[in-house]
């Protein structure tokens, strides 16, 4: 059975905490993996766990499989896979080209390319709101996108609805060639797989495979925002715990190898409300770590729109919280100290959350 990987920052940094019904990218590139994918393909089992690997050793990475000829296809998906024509298990990472050209990628090249993609500065802020109604299955959904510096070009906003843990009758077994293969994790699994668990399934494109035009500005100034609402109902018989939403903001361009994606924000869908579905309550904002890199004490400031209590959380690279400052009822501008002398050198990152909005950025300690 395929695997799911959930770690600890994934779940606090790389589209929040999954409790909240808002998340943000902050200043933090996250990449989005796009696996090309059929219950048919009998490779498609290195394809699947490849990528779990990938999710599981990279904290702001997300994943989706994006299925082709068999019950999981959808009509955006097979627009996507018609226009890049890929072989399978092939893969995009931001949509950025390989060295060969190929924007779906040979497996093989999938994790490089994720770590180049981490490396890259973002363009973007993404921040994702939604609600949902358990009773009616009704879905609402805020994209945000914040340019953080100024762009030049067209850019769209996206947002997909995927399903984990997705199986079913003899159509959904996966085919599976590595079930020969000595040391693979699917060997002995069968060949197909009955009953296979496929992750990560995209079930909508709500915005197409190339996503909402008429969003966001050409040439967008150095930090205009931009929002995009959409409704989505889940099946009647739907286990909302199954269902994630995967925001983005994606180049649009007439060249099919430079529509990349900016940057990403992934959610695990949450019974609540969304008062307004044009509006974000982000009631945080100017949020700046000083110094970058820091040696002994670090400095978070920002501005507080309404009185919040705020967490300040930093973590390592594995996901461990190392060190962690709460204040209540701050308002309008504050500044936070948070010593940092007993940390090693290295990456971590800064999380702070101020009454359910939670931003990230990166911070290096160099000692």
């Amino acid at each position: 059975m395929k695997k799911l990987y959930v770690s600890m920052l994934a779940m606090t940094m790389a589209g929040g905490v999954f409790a909240q019904s808002t998340v943000t990218t902050g200043s933090v590139k996250h990449v989005l993996i796009e696996e090309g994918t059929g219950a048919w393909c009998g490779y498609c089992t290195d394809g699947a766990w490849r990528l779990e690997q990938i999710l599981a050793n990279n904290p702001n990475a997300i994943g989706v499989s994006i299925h082709d000829g068999d019950p999981m296809s959808t009509t955006e998906g097979d627009q996507l896979m018609t226009a890049y024509s890929p072989n399978y298990p092939n893969g995009a990472v931001d949509r950025v080209p390989h060295s060969s050209g190929d924007v779906f990628m040979n497996r093989g090249y999938w994790s490089s390319r994720t770590t180049a993609q981490l490396a890259v500065a973002p363009n973007f802020e993404v921040t994702l709101h939604h609600g949902y109604n358990n009773t009616t299955k009704a879905l609402t959904i805020t994209v945000k996108a914040k340019a953080l510096t100024a762009q030049t070009g067209k850019f769209n906003v996206n947002a997909y609805i995927v399903e984990d843990s997705v199986s079913g009758g003899s159509a959904y077994n996966q085919s599976n060639y590595d079930n020969t293969t000595v040391g693979h994790h699917y060997e002995g699994a069968g060949n197909p797989i009955v009953g296979f668990q496929h992750m990560q399934v995209v079930r909508k494109m709500l915005g197409g495979p190339w996503g909402s035009t008429g969003v966001i500005t050409m040439n967008p100034a150095a930090n205009a925002s931009f929002s995009k609402g959409y409704t989505y109902e889940l099946p009647t018989t739907a286990n909302y715990t199954r269902y994630k939403i995967v925001a983005f903001v994606q180049k649009d361009t007439t060249s099919l190898s430079h529509r990349f994606i900016m940057n990403a924000v992934e959610a695990k869908v949450t019974i609540g409300t969304l008062s307004a579905i044009d509006e974000v309550n982000d009631n945080m904002s100017n949020l700046t770590v000083y110094p970058n890199p820091a040696t002994d004490n670090v400095f978070v400031t920002g501005t507080l729109s309404e009185q919040s209590d705020v967490n300040i959380s930093i973590v390592n690279a594995m996901g461990q919280v190392v060190a962690e400052k709460a204040y209540s009822k701050l308002s309008g501008e504050f500044n936070a100290e948070v010593p940092v002398e007993a940390l090693n050198s290295g990456m971590y990152y800064i999380v702070v959350n101020a009454n359910g909005i939670r931003k990230t950025e990166r911070l290096v300690i160099a000692k």
